[in-house]
């Protein structure tokens, strides 16, 4: 009788992380089906490298890099949706992760 009460939590708690777990799955794949499971992701390589700056100095350097990079043309200040996401497909990032970047991507951050 002494093991009872645990063998009951043991129980409780298994059923406890598998119904988590089940709902977690359900909703990844509500995500994916109605693809706002992108919305979470698109920029993600592009947000690693940013985050990993030593200083102030080294995260200006990184972002003044990267637009120039983006634009294409050094000329031009202003980012249009033509090269920003021509040039971000090209780009490489960490495990050769591409970035594909949509028109309402770029609507929704401009």
């Amino acid at each position: 009788y002494t093991l009872l009460p645990v063998v009951v939590a043991i129980l409780l708690e298994n059923f406890t992380k598998a119904s988590h777990q089940k709902s977690d799955e359900d909703e990844k794949c509500k995500l994916r089906t109605t693809g706002l499971d992108k919305l979470q992701h698109t920029l993600d390589p592009l947000l690693e490298v940013l985050s990993q700056y030593e200083s102030e100095a080294d995260l200006k350097q990184k972002l003044d890099g990267l637009f120039h990079g983006l634009i294409g043309d050094p000329d031009c200040l202003q980012l249009s949706f033509q090269s920003f996401s021509g040039n971000l497909r090209r780009k490489q990032f960490r495990n050769q992760a591409t970035i594909y970047f949509s028109q309402e991507d770029y609507e929704a951050i401009t």
